[in-house]
C-alpha cells in the first residue's frame, strides 16, 4: 500500500510541474485535507516533493510548514546529529527542534541548509586520475611533493615528476636550505613554473612510531601517522594564506603504506579540515596514479562524507 501510494504522489509531483496556473487553480490537491497533504508527502523523495510544491500552492505552503515532516526527514536522511552540526558551523540563526516547534517553517531551512553544507563538503575534494603533474591548474596555489628529510631526489615517483615540472627555482629553493627537514614536516617553497607554490613534505615515517607500535597495533600507528601527515599539511598550506592544493596519493609510492590507508587519510582529514573551517574551506586536488588509488578514494571520500551529521 505504502509503495503504491508514493508512486501515485510521484506521478503527481512529475506531472504537476507540467500543468497550466489556470489548472493548478483547480487542482484536486486543492480540495484535500492540509493533514492529508502532509502524510503522503512523507512518501515522496525530496526532490519530488520540491517539484510538487512547485506546482502547487497549497502543497507548498503545507509541506513549508510541516516541521515534524521536516526534522524526520533530517534525520533519516542526513544524520542524528544535523542540528548539532550545522549548528556547530557557527549561523547564529541556526533552526534547533525548539524554534522549530514555534517556527515550523524553519524545519526547511534546517534542510535546505544541511543539504548545502554537504554539498560544499563534497565539492573541497577533486579526486582525478593521473600523475598529480597533470592536474595541475592554473587556480592551484600549492602542490605538494613528498620527499626524505635530506631533499635528495632520486628522480623517481611524484617527486621526481614534480620537481622536474617545477624547474630551476624550486631546485634552487632546495639547495638554499642548510638543514635536513624533520620528520612530518612541511617546507613550502617557491614552485617554479609548476605552481605559486610548492610544498615540501616529509613522508618518510618516524622511527619512534615503527619501536613502539606491537603487531597488533602496527595499522592504528599507521593510520594515525598519515591523519597526523595530512592534517600538517593542510594547516601549513592554510596559515600560508592559500586555500587550494595539488597533491598525489602521499606515502603510497617509496614509502610503501596501503593505499587503502592513505584514502582513508585523506577523506578523514578533508573533512576535518572542512568542519573547522566552514566559511573557508580548502580545496584539494588528488591526483591518482593507480586506478585502484581513483577508485578507493573515490569510495572513502563518499562514505565518510556522508558521515557528516552522525557525529556530535
Amino acid at each position: 500500500m505504502g509503495n503504491r501510494m508514493a508512486l501515485s504522489w510521484q506521478c503527481v509531483a512529475t506531472s504537476s510541474s507540467a500543468v497550466s496556473s489556470a489548472d493548478r487553480r483547480n487542482d484536486f490537491l486543492v480540495r484535500l485535507p492540509c493533514d492529508l497533504i502532509a502524510n503522503c508527502a512523507q512518501s515522496l523523495q525530496v526532490h519530488h516533493l520540491m517539484a510538487l510544491s512547485a506546482a502547487c500552492s497549497i502543497t507548498r505552503d503545507v509541506v513549508s510548514h510541516a516541521a515534524d515532516m521536516w526534522l524526520r526527514r533530517a534525520y533519516a536522511d542526513l544524520g542524528p546529529y544535523v542540528a548539532e552540526v550545522v549548528g556547530s558551523f557557527g549561523f547564529t540563526d541556526t533552526p534547533t527542534e525548539q524554534t522549530i516547534s514555534i517556527n515550523p517553517e524553519r524545519g526547511l531551512s534546517l534542510y535546505r541548509r544541511a543539504v548545502e553544507i554537504q554539498r560544499r563538503l563534497h565539492h573541497s575534494l577533486d579526486v582525478r586520475e593521473g600523475s598529480v603533474v597533470s592536474i595541475v591548474r592554473p587556480e592551484v596555489e600549492v602542490v605538494s611533493c613528498p620527499c626524505l628529510p635530506s631533499l635528495v631526489n632520486y628522480g623517481m615517483g611524484a617527486q621526481g615528476a614534480i620537481r622536474r615540472a617545477a624547474g630551476r627555482e624550486l631546485e634552487e629553493a632546495i639547495n638554499a636550505l642548510t638543514t635536513d627537514l624533520r620528520p612530518l614536516s612541511i617546507c613550502i617553497l617557491p614552485g617554479g613554473n609548476l605552481a605559486p607554490r610548492v610544498a615540501m613534505t616529509v613522508t618518510s615515517m618516524p622511527s619512534d612510531v615503527f619501536l613502539s607500535a606491537s603487531d597488533s597495533h602496527v595499522h592504528t600507528e599507521e593510520q594515525n601517522f598519515l591523519e597526523a601527515l595530512h592534517d600538517g599539511l593542510f594547516s601549513a598550506v592554510r596559515n600560508a594564506g592559500f586555500s587550494s592544493l595539488a597533491m598525489p596519493t602521499l606515502c603510497t609510492g617509496g614509502q610503501g603504506l596501503p593505499y587503502e590507508a592513505v584514502c582513508e587519510a585523506i577523506a578523514t582529514c578533508v573533512m576535518r579540515d572542512f568542519v573547522g573551517h566552514p566559511d573557508r574551506p580548502l580545496r584539494v586536488l588528488v591526483g591518482c596514479y593507480e586506478p585502484e588509488h581513483y577508485l578507493t578514494l573515490s569510495r572513502c571520500a563518499t562514505h565518510r562524507f556522508g558521515r557528516l551529521f552522525f557525529e556530535p
